[in-house]
């Protein structure tokens, strides 16, 4: 099975890695395309300040689907910690 290179997304002037770029999120509807893991990141890297705005200081929860969405979410326990950084805006830090 090939397996498709990782794709970058410019978020706020920060490269993010996103790894399997061709894989569907969302299937085609009567309406609707296919929508891929890549589209959805580039989507949220487009919104995000003023996603982040909207966001700051509210309680979020993390939801994985690591086998899709046909197969059940799982709720993420450790939630990032967050630091300051120089530029002022806030940096997720690994736990």
């Amino acid at each position: 099975m090939a397996t498709t290179p990782a794709a970058m997304v410019d978020a706020a002037g920060r490269e993010v890695r996103v790894s399997s770029p061709d894989r569907v999120i969302y299937e085609a509807t009567a309406s609707t395309g296919t929508v891929t893991k890549l589209m959805v990141a580039e989507y949220f890297a487009s919104v995000g300040d003023g996603l982040m705005r909207a966001l700051r200081d509210r309680p979020t929860a993390l939801e994985r689907w690591p086998s899709g969405v046909r197969e059940g979410m799982t709720l993420a326990r450790h939630q990032a910690r967050h630091q300051e950084t120089s530029g002022g805006g806030e940096q997720a830090l690994a736990t």
